[in-house]
């Protein structure tokens, strides 16, 4: 069977023939062959060229991010990734410079520079910011591009630029059409701006003093070796700051009210603006108060009350300059030591005597003050020491209550007597006789009396009257009529009188009987 099954095979065909490929069949395969190979070398060279594209574009992002930092690094909500320049103020001169320190200076803690707080802030060289493994020449591989090649670098844009894969490096302001650049343009600006608002414990607003920055920004680059360059402002009379072209960072910013400083780590961001606020948890500065004897109270009316007193000194009390005075708060009461706030008198001077008028006044109640100075920023002084007085300017009058006239002549007698220390305490009085039709006629009878005109005179006058001594009025005939005591403490005359019932006063009496005013039975009141 098998044999027979091999006997029909060796009588085909296939096995009888023997012809073999024709050289043009050669020919197709070799081109066919060819053409497979070229088109795999061309896939695999299109390949490796990406991957060259690919490997430069990622290692200029990593020089990017090593020069002005990484935009997408957060903690707590802020970017906290600023690479070198965040750390130098400045883009770097150089690659090399991201790698090695040089002559660069080392980074420093604020308390480095003379900072009494650490906030984490500082400046100086803090790298390296690439990889520095280097190849077997020395070169550092973080900056050979895909087809290794060194990069280009524009100090000007912080830009970073490849040749590509002809080797052939156009420029930054001309590049070649397989050039790669990056960032495309710049970097951007390195700079960013800080404002916001500084208030006191109470909530209002603290200003600067006039020409005078009292908010600082210390950030990079650093001066000299133990130094920041610092970045200025002055609050505004709401308190508001803006400080401009701070270079990108966490910075320190310091806050200056009298003697108190506040400290506060801020981010600058570019060409953004980044908000700060400051209130200072205990209080800052107190103007100071002159000294208690420049502070009086004189009463200048049957109403009114003037208080007398010196601005504050040119100083706080920490020594710093007073140029915030807003004004002064004025405490009144009937009890020593008023805490109840009665007026606010605005500043308008710096020297001589600052006077307030208080209006509301009686004479013969006793009333307290005490003054207070305030800054814009609503801190208070220290009270002022406690003065007092009694309103006693103005008149007291009394009418005759015995006898329709005076024949011939008799005597008025009074005396202006202080039966209470707090009453009458004004020792230059002025007494005033008057009459009805007619008038009395005064005279001077002995030496010590009130110095009135000789007899025949209509009425009289008579100053310098003490308290508690005794004086003699002589009349001469007349109608009735009566006298007034004005009392006061300048050399005004007394523009009003207030006629007393007799009912409440001493008696009045002729014939050598004393008349007494004073404060007995309510008198004078």
């Amino acid at each position: 069977m098998i044999r027979s099954l091999v006997m029909k095979h060796k009588n085909c065909s296939f096995f009888t023939s023997n012809k073999g490929f024709t050289l043009l069949e050669i020919l197709m395969v070799i081109i066919l062959i060819g053409i497979v190979a070229a088109t795999a070398v061309m896939f695999i060279g299109n390949i490796l060229e990406q991957q060259s594209v690919d490997l430069t574009l990622k290692d200029m992002q990593n020089l990017n991010h090593a020069i002005v930092g990484n935009p997408d690094l957060v903690e707590g909500g802020v970017r906290n990734s600023f690479g070198y320049t965040g750390d130098m103020g400045a883009l770097p001169a150089n690659l090399t410079a991201l790698i090695l320190q040089g002559g660069q200076l080392g980074w420093r803690a604020d308390t480095g520079f003379g900072g009494l707080t650490n906030l984490g802030t500082g400046a100086g060289w803090r790298g390296p910011y690439v990889e520095d493994k280097q190849d077997d020449s020395g070169t550092y591989l973080a900056l050979l591009d895909g087809w290794g090649r060194l990069y280009s670098y524009d100090a000007a844009t912080g830009r970073v630029g490849s040749a590509g894969s002809n080797g052939v490096f156009g420029g930054f302001a001309a590049p070649d059409a397989d050039d790669i650049i990056y960032p495309q343009t710049s970097v951007g600006t390195i700079l960013g701006t800080v404002s916001g608002r500084v208030t006191n414990p109470n909530g209002g607003s603290i200003q600067a003093p006039p020409a005078t920055n009292n908010v600082t920004i210390y950030a990079p680059p650093p001066v000299g070796a133990v130094n920041l360059t610092t970045y200025t402002g002055a609050t505004d009379a709401n308190g508001y700051y803006t400080i401009t072209n701070v270079p990108i960072g966490k910075h320190k910013l310091s806050v200056t009210v009298g003697g108190t400083t506040a400290d506060r780590a801020v981010t600058a961001l570019p060409s953004a603006t980044t908000n700060m606020d400051i209130v200072f948890s205990t209080a800052m500065t107190i103007p100071d108060i002159t000294d208690v004897t420049s502070f009086t109270a004189t009463p200048v009316s049957t109403s009114t009350i003037r208080l007398d007193w010196s601005p504050p000194v040119t100083t706080n009390t920490d020594n710093s300059a007073l140029w915030d005075l807003k004004g002064y708060n004025i405490y009144k009461g009937l009890a020593v030591n008023p805490t109840s706030l009665y007026a606010f008198l605005p500043n308008t001077q710096t020297s001589g005597t600052v006077s307030y008028i208080d209006s509301n006044a009686t004479y013969f109640n006793t009333y307290n003050y005490r003054i207070t100075a305030v800054n814009t920023s609503g801190i208070e002084s220290n009270y002022s020491a406690n003065v007092s007085t009694l309103g006693v300017y103005g008149s007291a009058s009394i009418f005759q209550t015995s006898g329709a006239s005076i024949w011939n002549t008799s005597c008025i007698q009074f005396q202006v007597k202080n039966y209470s220390s707090a009453n009458i305490a004004v020792a230059n009085n002025t007494v005033t006789w008057s009459g009805g039709p007619g008038g009395y006629k005064i005279a001077v009878s002995t030496a010590g009396q009130p110095a009135c005109p000789a007899t025949g005179a209509a009425g009289c006058t008579a100053s310098g009257v003490s308290v508690n001594n005794a004086y003699t009025l002589n009349a001469n005939g007349g109608n009735i009529g009566y006298i007034t005591v004005s009392f006061f403490t300048n050399s005004n005359n007394c523009n009003n009188t207030q006629a007393i019932n007799a009912s409440n006063n001493p008696y009045l009496g002729f014939n050598n009987n004393a008349y007494i005013i004073g404060d007995t039975n309510n008198g004078l009141r």
